[in-house]
Formats: structure tokens, C-alpha cells, sequence
């Protein structure tokens, strides 16, 4: 079932977007209606809906600005824009930011209801259940973190807080992946445990990232392999970075990093796909003076 939050200024708007989310509740679930950025961002603070259908034209904070700021903090959070204005330049700021869909006022019912429905048929075709969605909302807040107070919470929300023992990061970028296997990333999650069987944890970044906590020594020597049937299913290319052995999950924002750093050496050497932090050709990445001058 889809859960859904309204966010409009307009109580006349907010009660009709809400009456025709609850003619349905066997599809949808109506957490709640807010009418203004501030209220919807407090009651995050408690509940995560799956999709924010919301005005672009609000008092303070407006559709575009509410978006960026939750894109940052919940990204695994659609949205449906509702807007009295067809101007160009919106809709463009909407595409930079994902949103699922655009819907110009007056609203007509079909036209929600099929954007509700695309939104709850892409959910499901990626085989994500809620709890891994809001473990990848808890890792993509745990490496964005600015205090140590925000690293320990969410470690806590990840079960990893106490947990005892050394590991490594591994990172894989999927960025040469076509869209539509990024969606799916459900699947891919489980294809990946299979083929790396020391996995703890699976998490999903940025959409092109698919972040693995191993507690186990991985065999380097079956990585390639395992790698090149990943590529087959997925049609395109792979890139693996890995972190050392860290000894405690408290570093795991560090850890992340390390592994991405070597993750994104591919940029160095497009022939290979895995690298190791501490046994990298090079720390840097090098361009040459007419690379520097064209950029």
C-alpha cells in the first residue's frame, strides 16, 4: 500500500487531493496533510510516507525548495508536483530533481490517480521492501552526517552501533548501468549477496551506488568473475572499490569514503574495475595539463 503526504497552502486543495487518496484505501494509504514545507518536515521526523504529492507555490519555503532539502535527507522518497502554473522553467527544476510527475491545476482525478499508480508500479517492480528503503535512507544519512551525535543515531537505526569486529566497505558503482536496472535495485541487492556471500549489509546510494559491508575476508581472486556476470545481466560496466580492514563500525562513515576513493580510481584506469585502498597505483587522480586547460 502506497502512503502518501499532501502538502498544499490551499485548504480547499488539501481536503479534495486527500478525499479522492481516501476513495481508494485498499491502494492508499493517507499518512497525512500539512500546509506549509515546516509542518511536512516535522512529521518526517516521526513517519516516512513512499510519496509527497505537493504544491509548488507555498508561502516561506515553496514545492521545489521542500524537495531539495528532503532529496538530501530521504532518497527513497517520490514526489507528484501539483501546480497552477505552466511555466517551463518549473517543470525543468522538477526533472533536475526526479520528481515522478507534474500535474497542472485544476486537478483532475485520473491524472493523480495514474501518477499514484506509476509511483506504487515502480516501488514494487523494484523488489525493495519498506525496511531496506529506509536502512538506504538510514547509510546515505549516516555518510552525509556532520556531527558524531548524527553518525551514532543512525549507525543505531542500521543495528551497527554495537556491533563488534572488523570489516571492510566495499562500493559498486553501477553509473554505466542503464536507468531501469538502477530502479530495480531490489533485485540486484539480492543478485549481489549471492555472488558475494560474506556480505552483512546492502545498501543503495545516489541510485548508482550499491554500498556492501563485509565482515568476512572476500576472495579478490573470484571478484572478476563475479563482477563480469553482474555485467552480463546488467549490461553495462562495473567498478569495485574496497577499504581496508577497520576495527570499529564507528568509522563506517570513514570506511565508506575510503572504499569510494578507490572505487572512483576507474577514472584513473577505465581498463580496471577493482581497487583496493592501500595497493592503488596512485592516491590521485592525475589529468594531464590539456585536460586541466579544457576544463
Amino acid at each position: 500500500m502506497l502512503k502518501i503526504v499532501v502538502v498544499d497552502d490551499e485548504p480547499k486543495v488539501r481536503r479534495g487531493v486527500a478525499r479522492l487518496i481516501e476513495m481508494y484505501p485498499d491502494k492508499y494509504e493517507l499518512m497525512g496533510s500539512c500546509q506549509s514545507a515546516v509542518a511536512v518536515i516535522e512529521m518526517l521526523g516521526k513517519r516516512v510516507p513512499d510519496v509527497i504529492v505537493t504544491d509548488i507555490r507555498m508561502p516561506k519555503q515553496d514545492g521545489l525548495e521542500l524537495i531539495g532539502y528532503l532529496k538530501h535527507r530521504y532518497h527513497n522518497l517520490d514526489f507528484i508536483i501539483l501546480s497552477g502554473y505552466s511555466d517551463f522553467e518549473y517543470a525543468k527544476k522538477a526533472l533536475q530533481y526526479q520528481v515522478y510527475d507534474f500535474i497542472l491545476k485544476p486537478l483532475k482525478a485520473e491524472e493523480l490517480y495514474a501518477a499514484l499508480d506509476g509511483v506504487a508500479a515502480k516501488r514494487e517492480n523494484s523488489q525493495m521492501t519498506r525496511t531496506q528503503s529506509m536502512e538506504d535512507n538510514h547509510f546515505f544519512n549516516l555518510i552525509r552526517a556532520s556531527q558524531p551525535q548524527e553518525e551514532r543515531n543512525n549507525l543505531e537505526k542500521l543495528g551497527l552501533s554495537d556491533r563488534e569486529g572488523s570489516y571492510r566497505i566495499a562500493v559498486l558503482d553501477m553509473g554505466d548501468i542503464p536507468e531501469k536496472m538502477q530502479q530495480e535495485s531490489g533485485i540486484w541487492k539480492q543478485r549481489v549477496r549471492e555472488l558475494f556471500p560474506q556480505t552483512l549489509a546492502a545498501y543503495v546510494c545516489f541510485g548508482y551506488q550499491m554500498i556492501l559491508v563485509w565482515e568476512q575476508e572476500p576472495d579478490i581472486r573470484a571478484v572478476p568473475a563475479a563482477l563480469e556476470e553482474l555485467e552480463s545481466c546488467l549490461e553495462g560496466k562495473l567498478y569495485l572499490g574496497i577499504s581496508r580492514r577497520w576495527e570499529s563500525f564507528s568509522d563506517m562513515k570513514a570506511a565508506y569514503f575510503e572504499a569510494l576513493e578507490a572505487a572512483k580510481q576507474y577514472i584513473y584506469a577505465q581498463d580496471e574495475q577493482l581497487h583496493v585502498a592501500g595497493q592503488c597505483k596512485t592516491d590521485r587522480v592525475i589529468f594531464s595539463e590539456e585536460a586541466c586547460r579544457r576544463l
